[in-house]
This record gives structure tokens, C-alpha cells and sequence, in this order.
């Protein structure tokens, strides 16, 4: 893995670079640690600064290994340092993957359960509407019949009424007849009473003489 282009890690990169016989050079230090040119480029110049400094002081060959062999160290220090952080990094990746690919199950589920829910609330609605249709339905033949009944009974009334109003006139008919039998009888017996008396008196008469 490439390192993060710090100065630390620059100045070792070019230091072991340096001591294996190769040129330090921008382009090979970034393939080496990444990070971007000017970077590279500014610690590059720093540690080529340190090397004019250093070049004026004769450093004895020991020193110089020494020195080589620290920057080993140094090197092997940062990656190592580095390589741990990656591997957080990457097991943090990991982590937040296998979180949000929870997330995304659970909203899958989510999203089956609103669906099925949806689905049964439909279905409930359906049979509301069909079963307020079959009530319109019985609703419209009751008052149709209700209706008829109506007229049924309008016309009963109806004929209630003239049944009672031919029932008044002939009761008023029938007094009239009756009426006109009692008095013909009446001048009847008042005819046979007149009758009976001249007959009394004419029987009376023939007597006393």
C-alpha cells in the first residue's frame, strides 16, 4: 500500500532510495507514497537541502550507515504505521458496508410490510365499497317498495273515503225512505181512524132510532 506523503516518510523513502544507489526523484516517490506532486516535491526539496547541509560535514562511513540503516527503520516504522491505519480504515469501511447493508434490508422489509399492508388495506376498502354498493342496491328497493306501499295505501284511503261517503249517503237515503214509509203509514192510520169514526157514529145513530 502507498504511504501518505508526509516529510517524515519523504525524507526516508529518499534516504533509502539514496542509499541503495537510486535517485530520489518526485516521480518515483510518489509512485512509493502517493499524496499529490507538490507535495512530494516541497519535502523532496527540504530533504535535498538537508543533504547540501549535510555533504559540507565529512560524516564518517560508519555514521553513514548508521544513518542508512535508520532511515530503514524510519521507513519500516511509517509503514508499518501505515498499513495499521489502512486496516482501520479498512475494517471502518467494512463496518459502516455491513451497517448500511442492514439498513437496507430492514428498509427492504419495511417497504414488503407497507406493500402487504397496502395490499390487505386495498382489499378491505374493495370489499367496503362492494358491500355499500349491495346496500345502495337494497336501500333503492326498499324505498321502491316503501313507495308502492304508499300508493297502496293512498289509494285504500281513497277508496276508504267513498266507501264511507256511499255509506253516509245511503244511511241518509234509507232515513228518507224510512221517513216517508212512517208518515204514509201514519196518514194511513189517520185515514182508517176517520173511517172508523164515521162508522161509530152512523152505527150510534141507527141505534137510537
Amino acid at each position: 500500500m502507498k504511504e501518505q506523503a508526509t516529510e517524515a516518510a519523504v525524507w526516508a523513502a529518499a534516504d533509502t532510495l539514496q542509499a541503495t544507489g537510486q535517485e530520489p526523484t518526485v516521480i518515483v516517490l510518489r509512485e512509493q507514497l502517493g499524496g499529490s506532486f507538490t507535495t512530494v516535491q516541497r519535502h523532496l526539496r527540504s530533504w535535498q537541502e538537508r543533504q547540501r547541509q549535510t555533504q559540507e560535514i565529512v560524516v564518517p562511513e560508519t555514521v553513514q550507515q548508521l544513518a542508512s540503516q535508520l532511515g530503514r527503520a524510519v521507513w519500516r516504522t511509517a509503514h508499518e504505521a501505515a498499513q495499521t491505519e489502512v486496516e482501520q480504515a479498512r475494517a471502518a469501511a467494512q463496518q459502516t458496508i455491513a451497517q448500511a447493508e442492514a439498513e437496507r434490508d430492514l428498509a427492504h422489509t419495511e417497504i414488503a410490510r407497507l406493500e402487504r399492508a397496502a395490499e390487505e388495506h386495498t382489499a378491505q376498502l374493495t370489499a367496503a365499497l362492494e358491500r355499500i354498493a349491495a346496500l345502495s342496491e337494497t336501500l333503492a328497493e326498499a324505498r321502491a317498495q316503501a313507495q308502492a306501499l304508499a300508493v297502496r295505501a293512498d289509494d285504500r284511503e281513497r277508496q276508504l273515503q267513498q266507501a264511507q261517503a256511499e255509506l253516509v249517503e245511503a244511511r241518509q237515503q234509507s232515513s228518507a225512505q224510512i221517513a216517508e214509509a212512517v208518515a204514509a203509514i201514519q196518514q194511513q192510520l189517520t185515514a182508517q181512524a176517520a173511517q172508523l169514526a164515521q162508522l161509530t157514529q152512523r152505527d150510534t145513530k141507527g141505534r137510537e132510532q
